[in-house]
């Protein structure tokens, strides 16, 4: 059994949350956690056993798979469409410069880029740090140009976008379209799940922490400065880490109190970097933008 929707994207903006809501319905299987099957170095075009095995014995009529990753990607929309032919795809899509911030965050804490305060990390950013993670912070808010690539090979219909701010604000009339979108019956959900998400950190002390707990419990994988959980630890690497996380939550969490704000400067420059593509994607979607671009 293969999946017959895959939410796509972008990272950092809300898909946990909207993935997990989708879950709580009964005409729905999501598997747990993220699905990089699209992506290298884990497509094998020979071998979907892997992607069929999350729905082995499956009855549900919608079977959803989640990776934020794939918008970005081209590849991945030649790849879906190649094995998933019928597919519906959703979108979430967040101001740029915002999603930019936290996707920073997102890296620093998991050991793909440096220990640096915001303005100092994305200064860096911008005048051209070349590994994967940092690449990943700038070019994953190119909207326009990553939705092009899935309606180059899919037709538009079958591609559902939203606004992060619809999820935030009007999560229960945004989820109702998501559902209906998919083909499923809104009245059989009941009443609406709590909102989960995936925490944020900002707090350097705490970043610190969370970097090394991620160094003992994952794997790295270099070429695409990722991290992914690893299978089986030893009885030492566990303690460590169970150690680290009730540090982090007696003592730390308290200091994330709110997000750092972006120096001016640099977010001018980053609302310029994307200005033309959210033009772009004003006019694609048909919608006012106008509180992107400034």
């Amino acid at each position: 059994m293969l999946p017959n929707s895959v939410i796509i994207g972008a990272q950092k903006a809300g898909t946990t949350a909207l993935k997990l809501a989708l879950k709580a319905h009964p005409d729905v299987d999501a598997p747990r956690g993220e699905c990089p099957f699209f992506e290298d170095p884990y497509y094998d075009s020979d071998d979907l056993g892997p992607l069929e095995a999350l729905f082995a014995g499956s009855t549900a009529s919608v079977r959803v798979i989640k990776r934020p990753d794939y918008l970005a990607h081209p590849e991945c929309a030649e790849r879906i469409h190649r094995h998933l032919l019928d597919v519906s795809l959703v979108a979430v899509l967040r101001h740029p410069v915002e999603r930019a911030v936290s996707a920073y965050f997102h890296f620093v804490a998991r050991g793909m880029l440096p220990l640096r305060g915001l303005d100092n990390g994305m200064r860096r950013l911008l005048q051209g740090d070349e590994r994967p993670a940092a690449q990943d912070v700038l070019n994953y808010g190119y909207y326009h140009r990553q939705l092009t690539a899935y309606t180059n090979v899919f037709p538009r219909e079958r591609l559902h976008v939203i606004r992060y701010e619809e999820l935030r604000f009007s999560f229960g009339a945004a989820l109702h379209d998501v559902q209906v979108f998919l083909g499923l019956d809104p009245e059989r959900m009941g009443s609406l799940p709590p909102l989960s998400a995936n925490e944020s950190m900002y707090a350097l002390p705490r970043l610190s922490v969370h970097r090394l707990r991620t160094r003992i419990r994952s794997d790295r994988d270099t070429a695409r400065g990722h991290t992914h959980p690893r299978t089986a630890m030893r009885a030492p690497a566990r303690w460590a880490s169970a150690a680290l996380h009730g540090v982090d939550r007696r003592a730390l969490a308290r200091l994330d109190s709110s997000k750092p704000i972006l120096a001016p400067d640099l977010r001018a420059e980053l609302l310029e970097r994307y200005r033309d593509d959210t033009d772009q994607l004003e006019v694609w979607l048909g919608v006012d933008l106008s509180d992107w671009k400034r």
